[in-house]
Order: structure tokens, then C-alpha cells, then sequence
């Protein structure tokens, strides 16, 4: 089995940078990106990534509007996106939940809720049984 491809789109250095160790850690490649707009700009550079990890918050064009036109792109309409935000409002979940992403975490999180939910979107059953042998 080919090893899976998480991109992360968060404006946050520190995130991008925690989230990228703990899933490489757990044999994942990783991409990430400060802003969406580079993303859409090379979007068939994309079309293999497994997963998006999605902050709402970020510079030009928010995560959830993102999302939007992520739905309208052939290439990449197919990936799966898990919401990673600040945001605990009832409203934004269930917009994003419109919009059809498959989780929405809440900033701070625990690493290991964050791999569980990663882990149930791939369809993997590998991460988390990889930490729990350590």
C-alpha cells in the first residue's frame, strides 16, 4: 500500500510545523501551506493528496468559502477535508458540516483525538496502532 498524503493549510507556522512532525511520526507524507490561494493556483498538483487539514482562519480567502470552490474543482473535489480551527461556534460547525467536510477539530486539541479522526477519514487502522505498539 502506498503511503498517504496529508496536506495542511493553515496560516500558522507553529501548526503547520506541529501537525506536520506528528503525522510524518506516524509514517505520513505531508505537504503544507500557509493560504489556500497557492493551493487553488496549482490545484492538479494536488489531485494526489488523501486528505486537507483546513484552518478556517486564514489570510485572503477563509477555509470554509475554501471549501466551496474545492467542491467545484474535478481535480481535487474528491479529497476529503477535515477543519482544524479556532472556532468552537455551533454556527461554523455546521456550516462547515454543510459544506461537506468529514471532522471539525477544535483548536487546542490532543494529538492522539487529532490522529484518531485522521485515522478514520484514510481508513488506515495504522496510525493509532503504530503509536500504541510504542
Amino acid at each position: 500500500m502506498s503511503q498517504k498524503k496529508v496536506l495542511i493549510v493553515d496560516d500558522s507556522k507553529v501548526a503547520r510545523r506541529t501537525i506536520s512532525l506528528l503525522l510524518e511520526k506516524h509514517g505520513l507524507m505531508v505537504e503544507a501551506l500557509d493560504n489556500v490561494e497557492e493551493f487553488f493556483t496549482r490545484s492538479d498538483r494536488y489531485s494526489d493528496v488523501n486528505l486537507m487539514l483546513l484552518d478556517i482562519d486564514l489570510p485572503g480567502m477563509d477555509g470554509l468559502t475554501a471549501m466551496e470552490y474545492i467542491q467545484q474543482l474535478p481535480a481535487v473535489k474528491h479529497i476529503p477535508v477535515i477543519i482544524i480551527s479556532g472556532h468552537s461556534d455551533p454556527d461554523m460547525v455546521k456550516k462547515a458540516v454543510h459544506l461537506n467536510v468529514m471532522d471539525y477539530v477544535v483548536k487546542p486539541y490532543m494529538p492522539h483525538t487529532l490522529l484518531a479522526k485522521i485515522d478514520k477519514v484514510l481508513g488506515s487502522r495504522g496510525i493509532l496502532a503504530e503509536e500504541e505498539q510504542s
